[in-house]
């Protein structure tokens, strides 16, 4: 997996290749932790993450309680499979995850 980081204006994005499962699922935590620094806002762009296991949710799920309930994680451009899972474990609700089809989308919403 490899992770690189950027901006959207003023928000963190981190882009993820590759797949994120238990094994690299610290080096998304650490990368992510940083990224969002003391801010309550980060964009993470899946376009290029194929799968994701309870690893990489959990990763998810740690960055939502940290910047809840002032702040939002947005997920950008995740795949239909990643979608359902996201979905059959409750984190696109009200709430939760802010999910984008593009950059331009995330870009205009943000």
């Amino acid at each position: 997996m490899k992770l690189q980081q950027s901006r959207l204006g003023l928000i963190p994005l981190v882009e993820v290749h590759g797949e994120v499962d238990h094994s690299s699922g610290r080096s998304l935590h650490e990368v992510t932790h940083r990224a969002l620094g003391e801010g309550l806002r980060l964009l993470l762009d899946l376009e290029h993450c194929p799968y994701m296991d309870s690893g990489g949710v959990a990763v998810l799920l740690s960055l939502l309680a940290r910047v809840r309930p002032q702040g939002w994680l947005g997920i950008v451009s995740a795949n239909s499979d990643l979608r359902r899972i996201f979905t059959m474990v409750g984190l696109t609700g009200d709430g939760c995850f802010r999910c984008f089809q593009s950059r331009q989308q995330a870009s205009d919403a943000v």
